[in-house]
């Protein structure tokens, strides 16, 4: 049995700390297709790639959300921190004969990859987000680099604090009241995984700790999982931006194209360099 500690945030919310490891997304990526598997953001996707499109760098991947990028005409590179992420994306690449030099999947961190020039940088859903501030001005920096003169960079950005009812964003923002919620209860192959979450808004960050719960046969495990996602305002990340020679085209409130406002659920940037 696992002992279950608890740290205080506030007089009425606790998030759950366990005596075990927490667990990377090494640990998950055997059934992240089922965490993250959202395609809302796709239409708005599909209409930034265009005949002059020829290469596009997607940064996180994750296990292969947008495998879809890969059919077309353009060059495509999945990237991601996790080599078991990278390692599901190269699995699917192959076994959709999809694996060619038109679309590659590889390791890299987003504060300093070097893979050449990009038409379109996809940095999709809270990717951004996870990385500390203390690195955000790097990131930026380094993919402004890997930007074509008119390339095009995307950064979806989620809004954290007091967030809108949008069905379409994540449980674990929508639900940051500290309690535990069950999330996720499926089954992939012969695995039975069951995921609940807590999550606390608080100085400027979502906290959230994932508690899984998978089940092979006879056999069962636990564990945790924590991260912290990052909350930015139009104007501070501007500012970012600016400071990393690239310039703010459009901001989107959503996936539908709307124009950002305050009562936005997202902040989806499409940036070029100056």
């Amino acid at each position: 049995m696992v002992k279950l500690l608890t740290k205080k945030y506030s007089d009425t919310s606790t998030i759950i700390m366990a005596d075990i490891a927490l667990a990377n997304y090494d640990r998950r990526a055997d059934f992240y297709d089922l965490e993250f598997n959202d395609t809302t953001d796709r239409t708005l996707v599909e209409s930034l790639i265009s005949i002059d499109t020829k290469r596009i760098l997607e940064i996180p991947s994750g296990s292969g959300r947008n495998m879809w990028l890969a059919d077309s005409s353009s060059t495509v590179v999945f990237a991601d921190l996790s080599q078991a992420m990278v390692d599901h994306v190269s699995y699917k690449l192959k076994a959709a004969n999809l694996q060619h030099s038109k679309a590659t999947a590889v390791q890299a961190d987003m504060t300093s990859f070097n893979l050449g020039s990009f038409d379109l940088i996809l940095v999709p859903r809270e990717g951004f987000q996870m990385l500390p501030k203390s690195l955000a001005a790097d990131a930026l920096m380094n993919l402004s680099n890997g930007l074509t003169a008119n390339g095009l960079l995307y950064i979806d950005i989620a809004k954290l604090n007091s967030p809108q009812a949008d069905a379409r964003l994540p449980k674990y923002i929508l639900e940051q009241d500290g309690s535990l919620h069950l999330d996720l209860n499926k089954q992939i192959s012969d695995k039975y995984i069951v995921r609940h979450h807590q999550s606390i808004y608080k100085d400027g960050q979502l906290h959230v700790i994932f508690k899984y719960k998978v089940q092979h046969e006879s056999e069962e495990e636990d564990f945790v999982s924590r991260f912290e996602l990052e909350d930015y305002s139009v104007s501070e990340f501007d500012e970012l931006v600016r400071s990393a020679g690239l310039k703010i085209e459009t901001v989107y409130g959503n996936y539908d194209k709307e124009e950002y406002s305050e009562e936005s659920s997202r902040m989806i940037f499409l940036l070029r360099r100056v």
